[in-house]
């Protein structure tokens, strides 16, 4: 991930500055993908659920970017989600368990049906959260701090819950199975 994969429109600043308008557009393309996501998440095929929410997620991405004034190549964006799902370990963890869920006995299908939604919301929606903070992170965006990615992360992934988690789940409480 090399300095030419992110460039800020204002060749000199590395942060990024939102007003209102634009953070109320940016948080409604993060709400609108992450229910999306849910939805395709109903889907009982796995690895649809997994191309489906990767491309969504992507499209996210470059939307928020777009707005931002960010230009990024659409194979750093990969490489950023893949390396914060992968190292954020609950998350990873209750996606992996989701995907098999769907070969327990009797409830198999119920269960990966239930929790499929949840998790590709709750994921789409800290996905869209982190990428925000990254832009108007104050060390600047152009370092690539991957504590910090998984911390805004998991923020956005309990933010998530709290704004969406009785859209995606059908309930007025989030789906507590996947903890962060």
């Amino acid at each position: 991930m090399g300095k030419d994969d992110v460039k800020h429109a204002n060749a000199g600043g590395a942060i990024v500055k939102i007003d209102d308008a634009t953070r109320a557009k940016l948080q409604e393309i993060i709400k609108n993908r992450a229910l999306l996501a849910a939805g395709l998440g109903l889907v009982p095929v796995p690895v649809f659920n997994f191309a489906s929410t990767m491309v969504i997620q992507i499209a996210m991405v470059q939307s928020i970017t777009k707005l931002c004034n960010v230009e990024v190549k659409k194979s750093w964006v990969k490489n950023i989600i893949s390396s914060v799902l992968g190292s954020v370990t609950s998350t990873g963890l209750a996606q992996l368990a989701a995907g098999s869920l769907g070969n327990a006995p009797l409830i198999g299908n119920s269960l990966a049906v239930i929790s499929a939604p949840a998790i590709n919301g709750l994921t789409t929606y800290a996905i869209g959260h982190m990428f925000l903070r990254y832009f108007e992170s104050e060390d600047g965006f152009l370092k690539t701090n991957f504590k910090a990615l998984g911390n805004w992360f998991k923020e956005g992934f309990k933010e998530g819950r709290e704004k969406l988690g009785g859209a995606i789940s059908g309930k007025q409480q989030p789906v507590e199975a996947v903890a962060v």
